[in-house]
């Protein structure tokens, strides 16, 4: 199902895969008083939202890897955030370092992907899928962005 995300909406809405995903936002952007930047964007493969914040040049953790790790904390696994760190990298823009984190992992449901779901076996382990919202994603990435923050990293060391 690629294309734009209007176009993607346009064919959920015409195979009958309704949800609160239609009428939500597909982009919001904030910024908090330690310079960093928060980020929910939706992913036109999953529909899911992605959630992310950006980190400015200086900032202990800026050009940490996916996989790195700073005091000793991993990055991916060791900070806390839903299905964990799944995107680091620098935004050339900016020159900010952007950690994030996606909402289409086992247990989440993946509007986009529900068309492809008829595989007989998708259901041979039990699990409850649930739709991670804006209001849920505002929370991770709040959480996030209190985790990069420069007190709670003081506290690592």
């Amino acid at each position: 199902m690629p294309g734009t995300i209007e176009e993607v909406r346009a064919t959920l809405i015409k195979l009958g895969i309704l949800g609160p995903w239609i009428e939500e936002l597909d982009y919001l952007s904030w910024g908090l008083i330690n310079g960093y930047v928060c980020t929910i964007k939706r992913s036109t493969a999953t529909f899911c939202y992605c959630g992310y914040v950006s980190i400015p040049p200086g900032h202990p953790m800026h050009g940490v890897g996916y996989d790195g790790a700073i005091y000793g904390i991993k990055v991916h696994g060791g900070i806390r955030v839903h299905g964990g760190i799944t995107f680091a990298g620098l935004s050339i823009d900016s020159g900010y370092w952007t950690f994030g984190f996606d909402c289409s992992h086992l247990g989440d449901v993946a509007p986009a992907m529900i068309s492809y779901q008829s595989n007989p076996y998708k259901h041979a382990v039990s699990f409850e899928e649930k739709y991670r919202d804006l209001a849920y994603v505002i929370k991770e990435v709040d959480s996030l962005a209190q985790q990069l923050s420069l007190e709670s990293l003081k506290c690592l060391k």
